[in-house]
């Protein structure tokens, strides 16, 4: 193999490693962006749930 062939395939591995971060980076911010959802979701499912309990207790009382 000589240098330019060499240097060519450095440069595709480099580029599949930097296309590679680009596709990660991109999945870790969705799942960021999907557990606050489903976060702030699970807050206000308590929330509902709360809201239900001091009914509830109203109705009874």
């Amino acid at each position: 193999m000589d240098a330019e062939v060499i240097e060519k395939e450095i440069s595709d591995i480099k580029a599949k490693i930097s296309e590679e971060k680009r596709r990660g980076k991109i999945k870790l911010e969705l799942f960021q962006r999907l557990q606050k959802e489903l976060n702030d979701g699970a807050a206000q499912v308590i929330n509902w749930e709360i809201q239900i309990g001091a009914l509830q207790k109203a109705l009874d009382s």
